[in-house]
């Protein structure tokens, strides 16, 4: 769910929804209503109790916390690009915090890895997913949060998104 808006007046009633991402940064006053429905998968809360009164009698296959591990991805079986295009997205989308130090984006990579992290966070910017800021002297990826949805899909499932900055990385 991510909105500018408040969308507390929309409910959900007896629907079937594959994938629901929950951002932190969207007040839980402001959140739709789910009433009686099936959701495969909910990206960000722990469990139903993490959204208070949001959720009524609905069936969760399962809740999945944003904690993917550094390792965790660059242990998958894919493309040395994709890896670390899952790792950048990762830090700037999903960790804790408004915006991300350049230099964390290298922390965890092995040098291979590493010559990866300038031309994806280039492509990144090109696209308007990130913006460059500095503040104190550091320079900070500032994440776009519309591209919040698009990004989950790139981090947990890169190799089947359909996400043209998907289609740049695996250019490199």
């Amino acid at each position: 769910m991510e909105s500018d808006g408040d969308m507390s007046m929309i409910v959900f009633r007896h629907c079937i929804i594959k994938q629901l991402e929950v951002t932190i940064d969207v007040s839980l006053k402001m959140r739709p209503k789910f009433h009686e429905c099936i959701i495969g998968k909910v990206y960000g809360p722990k469990s139903a109790k993490d959204l208070g009164d949001r959720m009524f009698e609905c069936e969760v296959g399962a809740f999945e916390a944003s904690g993917l591990t550094t390792s965790a991805l660059l242990d998958n079986k894919m493309p040395l690009p994709m890896k670390v295009l899952s790792t950048i997205v990762k830090k700037i989308f999903f960790q804790a915090g408004a915006a991300r130090q350049i230099s964390a984006l290298y922390r965890g990579l092995d040098n291979d890895e590493r010559t990866y992290v300038d031309p994806i966070i280039n492509i990144l910017q090109g696209d308007g997913v990130v913006a460059f800021a500095t503040a104190g002297g550091r320079q900070l990826a500032v994440p776009n949060r519309r591209f919040s949805a698009e990004m989950r899909s790139v981090m947990f499932d890169p190799m089947g998104s359909e996400s043209a900055i998907v289609a740049k990385v695996r250019a490199l």
